[in-house]
């Protein structure tokens, strides 16, 4: 059975491209590098990842710089994830809300950075906030 069949025989889009959680990282720490873009990928220019990937999930963010780093690379077609798992990235919430396209709450690894029994109050506070913001948000659990 082909990729494409195997896709649509799971109630995917034929020709959906699956990418391993791994490897969109991947993907996503080499948009950030744009010399290693051009040096290893050169029919990869700077702002085109976005003819590639529509979506983007960009992991540690701590910052609202971040996302606006990745965004310079990308262009404005690829929409950006903020996974949140930082104790930082509580701090620039607002902000880092405003510049991404959806908000992504890691609650495992906030637990890691963050009190354990804290994470269901942080959660509960970033989904408030994204909510008020009009801000997409999602979270994901182990």
């Amino acid at each position: 059975m082909s990729r494409s069949t195997q896709s649509h025989a799971r109630g995917e889009a034929p020709g959906a491209i699956l990418l391993h959680p791994v490897a969109l990282a991947a993907v996503v720490l080499m948009a950030v590098n744009d010399h290693y873009i051009k040096a290893h990928h050169p029919g990869w220019v700077s702002g085109k990842l976005s003819d590639v990937a529509g979506l983007i999930v960009l992991s540690f963010v701590r910052r609202a710089g971040d996302i606006d780093q990745l965004r310079g690379v990308v262009g404005e077609r690829s929409r950006i994830v903020a996974k949140i798992e930082t104790a930082a990235a509580l701090g620039d919430l607002a902000d880092i809300c405003a510049a991404a396209d959806v908000v992504m709450v890691a609650r495992g690894d906030l637990g890691i950075d963050c009190p354990l029994e804290d994470v269901p109050h942080l959660q509960k506070r970033i989904i408030r906030h994204c909510v008020e913001e009009g801000t997409p948000v999602v979270t994901a659990t182990q």
